[in-house]
């Protein structure tokens, strides 16, 4: 069993490396937005491999990042847009330092991995259907103003959520953009099958029409060939 004292380890390490990744070109070629998100990024990754898979940084591996990328983080982080948008630039830039510093072997094909998986990430991440209920109630009372990250002011808010029609107040509006979320995902599903439905179908036409096209070639070539070859009769 692992213990508060093992987390804290491994975090105090993350920190270091990251008081000294800020000072690399991997960090400055990152966007002013993705500096700001860096900390955030960083540290959640590392306490959640460890809190939530037992993996300190040299037992990282491509498996479990994408899992925790695209279903832990994604499902329970109350966070701004910017910080699945700066999820991929920020690690990768990371692993990239990591590797070269020697602190995990496996860094070029984390950072590989995570580039490969970035669209996914931000898709993920901003989709209600793929939140949990607590983020859900807590994203729900960001849109009614409430500051989350104010200790009294997220006590007020739960307290406030717990009575009586407030609570259904919100419950329905969480399980309102949850329904939303899954409509709009049905959609793009089906414009997406429609899309590629219809794009088979032009391929097919365009199969089609080069297949008439050497048919045509062929029959014009016959023809160009009998007269020659009705002379060569005449001639025997």
């Amino acid at each position: 069993m692992k213990s508060k004292r093992d987390l804290d380890r491994v975090m105090q390490t993350v920190c270091n490396w990251g008081n000294q990744f800020i000072k690399t070109h991997y960090f400055e070629a990152l966007t002013e937005e993705q500096k700001e998100d860096s900390v955030d990024v960083v540290l959640s990754f590392a306490e959640h491999m460890y809190g939530n898979y037992r993996l300190s940084p040299e037992k990282w591996n491509e498996s479990k990042l994408e899992r925790c990328c695209l279903h832990l983080l994604p499902e329970i982080m109350v966070v701004d847009d910017s910080y699945f948008t700066s999820m991929a630039p920020v690690l990768s830039a990371f692993f990239e330092f990591l590797a070269e510093r020697g602190f995990v072997s496996q860094g070029h094909d984390l950072a590989r991995k995570i580039r490969e998986i970035d669209q996914e990430i931000v898709e993920k991440g901003l989709d209600p259907a793929n939140w949990n209920i607590g983020k859900l109630i807590f994203m729900a009372g960001i849109d009614e103003g409430v500051d989350v990250t104010d200790e009294k002011e997220r006590e007020k808010f739960l307290k406030e959520f717990t009575k009586g029609p407030y609570a259904g107040y919100v419950m329905e509006k969480v399980l309102d953009k949850k329904r939303k979320s899954s409509r709009i995902s049905k959609k793009d599903k089906q414009k997406k099958m429609t899309k590629e439905l219809r794009k088979e179908k032009d391929e097919q036409e365009d199969m089609s029409k080069e297949v008439q096209k050497k048919e045509k070639q062929i029959v014009s070539l016959h023809r160009w060939l009998e007269p020659q070859e009705m002379e060569k009769l005449d001639d025997k």
